[in-house]
């Protein structure tokens, strides 16, 4: 699946499996700044940090990864979850929140990484009688 979204700083990023790209809007340079060799493991989410220059990327093998658009470097990676990664959102600077398809949400502050929250979810289904 392709995956695309804005940053605030007229940034745009276009994932499509195995490949992230970034454009800038005002210089319209695409650059290439993340990307897999593991022909089993796709990117799965993606979301900017509020100022623009760090993406966090969510993998189908529940990797996430938080790269440095301005100098295309991979800041760090977090083996958060078991199972493919459903979404990735930042909650403000330094903190991001991911969700996987193993039914677990996670809080990850950059600075303190060890520091995981897990918070196991059920879905409910109500049904009207």
């Amino acid at each position: 699946p392709q995956i695309t979204t804005q940053s605030r700083s007229s940034a745009a990023s276009d994932v499509y499996k195995r490949q992230v790209y970034t454009w800038n809007a005002q210089s319209s340079n695409v650059e290439r700044i993340a990307y897999v060799d593991d022909g089993d493991v796709e990117y799965t989410a993606v979301n900017w940090e509020p100022s623009g220059q760090t993406i966090a990327l969510g993998r189908s093998d529940g990797v996430i990864e938080l790269w440095d658009t301005e100098k295309q470097k991979l800041i760090a990676d977090y083996e958060s979850h078991k199972d493919r990664i459903a979404c990735v959102s930042w909650c403000n600077t330094g903190v991001f929140a991911s969700g996987s398809r193993d039914r677990q949400l996670s809080l990850i502050h950059i600075s303190e990484p060890t520091r995981l929250l897990s918070i196991s979810y059920a879905v409910f289904c109500l049904k009207k009688t």
